[in-house]
């Protein structure tokens, strides 16, 4: 089951692999199958993209063009290089059974995590994190935040991070403001998807 949270331009496809046939597969191949099914499906179904390569750019994914599908008016499908239009940019993030993809016109980086126990005080002193409490929730809500503004691979102007389930803390960094009311918007929107599974 894919389903898919949004706020203005910034979208979030997620999977959750406990719905899949995933036997015979090992954790890291169930992962990027997903992942990549979470990215075409939502390049396809729904931004209408025909051609849906993605290449490896600076470590990081990216469509190679984007094309958009013919609107019904019988005009050829125009192929448009994505260094001269509007891009979309995406980043994929697992963890547990939870393989997700943030879409944006705007460059994005996103990580989910599952929370798990561990020596935050040690991993914090070794990341010179300071300020940052030791704590499960804490250390998490640093961590996806952490996580994401690499992947973005820019500054961040905002940072966005929500606890969907008990269990999970999600961050996404963006290249654009992102204001609390849409903040605020995603959350809802993930929690209400996220429940329905």
């Amino acid at each position: 089951m894919l389903a898919c949270a949004m706020i203005t331009t910034m979208e979030i496809f997620y999977v959750n692999s406990q719905h899949f046939d995933t036997k015979g597969l090992t954790k890291r191949e169930i992962e990027l199958e997903l992942g990549r099914l979470v990215v075409d499906y939502a390049a396809e179904k729904h931004y209408g993209l025909k051609d849906r390569e993605v290449v490896i750019e600076n470590k990081k994914p990216r469509f190679k063009c984007v094309s958009r599908c013919d609107s019904g008016g019988g005009a050829e499908p125009s192929t448009i290089s994505i260094t001269q239009s509007p891009q979309l940019h995406f980043s994929i993030s697992h963890s547990k059974n939870i393989i997700l993809a943030a879409f944006d016109t705007h460059p994005v980086g996103v990580d989910v995590e599952f929370l798990k126990e561990r020596d935050f005080a040690a991993i914090l002193k070794y990341l010179k994190a300071e300020g940052v409490k030791a704590d499960m929730e804490s250390f998490y809500t640093f961590w996806t935040a952490y996580e994401a503004k690499i992947k973005l691979q820019e500054e961040a102007k905002s940072v966005l991070t929500l606890k969907p389930l008990p269990d999970f803390i999600l961050s996404i960094a963006s290249a654009r403001v992102v204001e609390n009311a849409q903040i605020q918007e995603l959350n809802r929107r993930i929690l209400g998807c996220l429940k329905k599974q």
